[in-house]
């Protein structure tokens, strides 16, 4: 919602149609990772530890699967959804003759690299943060459960 501002401005102050179009796409995207996203995380976090201990690590691992799986979607949530509206703004000037052929492609070559380094970091983030965490969990899920069994 920080940027909420800035789309909004651009959105007034822009001459350019689809800069505005592209500008509005991210807002509405910012709406609806905010109403259905950031609520389906909060929802799966565990809130208290006053439930038996290996149902709370039960919960704890529905959260991790959780995060890890939009971890690994969040190319097309991160990346696509906003980058279309930002690909809509950077080419709004250009379609109105306002901006060079050579001026655009570096900007969109800064663009894709961009788009690109933050699919590769949160690879990295599942692979570094989640997934360990999530094997710890299991073996522990694990051996409570043998203990109980015996």
């Amino acid at each position: 919602f920080i940027a909420l501002p800035f789309f909004a401005f651009l959105i007034y102050s822009s001459p350019f149609l689809l800069s505005k179009i592209g500008a509005f796409w991210i807002i509405l995207w910012m709406f609806w990772y905010v109403m259905f996203r950031l609520p389906e995380l909060s929802r799966a976090k565990p809130k208290t530890i006053d439930v038996p201990y290996l149902e709370y690590l039960g919960r704890w691992q529905s959260f991790l699967e959780l995060n890890i799986s939009l971890g690994r979607k969040a190319i097309y949530w991160y990346g696509l959804a906003p980058g279309l509206g930002c690909f809509a703004i950077i080419l709004g000037p250009y379609l109105e003759g306002q901006m060079s052929l050579l001026k655009l492609l570096g900007i969109l070559s800064v663009f894709f690299v961009s788009i690109i380094a933050l699919y590769f970091y949160l690879k990295w983030v599942v692979k570094k943060l989640f997934e360990p965490r999530l094997k710890k969990t299991n073996e522990l899920i694990q051996v409570m459960k043998e203990q109980k069994s015996v």
